[in-house]
C-alpha cells in the first residue's frame, strides 16, 4: 500500500518522528510537502478559499495539502492510499496485517470509502471486525485527519468539493475502534 505523510518540509523534528514511527513497524512511506498557507499573502490566500471563510490559514493549507495528495493519487492506478499527517503516533496494535484488512475493506466498494485510523467514541454501528479489539464503525462529523485510508471514489468526490469538504472528510468516513 502506498503511504503518504503530509509534512512541513522545514520541520526536521516532525519528519524525524515520522521516520521513527514508521520504522518501528517496518512501514515504507513517502513525504508530501505540506502547503503552508500561513506563509501566503492575504491576496494569495483569498484565491485559495471561499470569501469570508471561517477557516484559518493553517486549516486552508491543511485542506489544500490533502487535496494535493488526492490529485496525485488520482493520477496513479492505485485503488486506495493511506494518508497521514506528521504528528501521527502508531500504536502496537497497528501493523501491516491491519493495514491490509482496512485496504481490502476500502477497495471492496466502488462507493466513496474513507477509514479514519483512530479510536473514537463518535461512532454509529459496527461495520466490520478487523482484529482482536479492532473494528470498523460507521461515523459522522469526525474532525481529525491524523491518518486515514481512502479509495479513489472518495478522493475524487473530495477533489470536486475542494477546500470545504476536505475539512469535512468525515461524511464519507468510517473509524476504527
Amino acid at each position: 500500500m502506498n503511504i503518504i505523510v503530509i509534512s512541513d518540509k522545514d520541520n526536521a523534528e516532525r519528519r524525524k518522528n515520522v521516520c521513527n514511527e514508521f520504522g518501528k513497524h517496518n512501514l515504507e512511506f513517502s513525504f508530501f510537502d505540506a502547503i503552508m498557507a500561513n506563509k501566503m499573502s492575504k491576496e494569495e490566500l483569498a484565491t485559495k478559499a471561499l470569501k469570508d471563510t471561517f477557516l484559518t490559514p493553517s486549516e486552508i493549507g491543511c485542506a489544500l495539502s490533502h487535496i494535493g495528495v488526492y490529485k496525485k493519487f488520482l493520477e496513479s492506478n492505485q485503488k486506495s492510499i493511506m494518508i497521514c499527517e506528521d504528528d501521527i503516533f502508531i500504536t502496537e496494535y497497528f501493523d501491516k496485517t491491519v493495514i491490509e484488512k482496512i485496504r481490502e475493506f476500502v477497495e471492496l466498494s466502488g462507493e466513496p470509502r474513507l477509514v479514519v485510523l483512530q479510536k473514537s467514541i463518535y461512532h454509529h454501528k459496527r461495520v466490520q471486525n478487523i482484529a482482536e479489539n479492532m473494528n470498523i464503525y460507521s461515523a459522522r462529523n469526525l474532525f481529525c485527519t491524523h491518518g486515514y485510508i481512502i479509495n479513489r471514489a472518495a478522493a475524487h468526490k473530495l477533489c470536486l468539493f475542494k477546500i470545504l469538504c476536505a475539512l469535512k472528510l468525515m461524511r464519507l468516513s468510517f473509524i476504527i475502534g
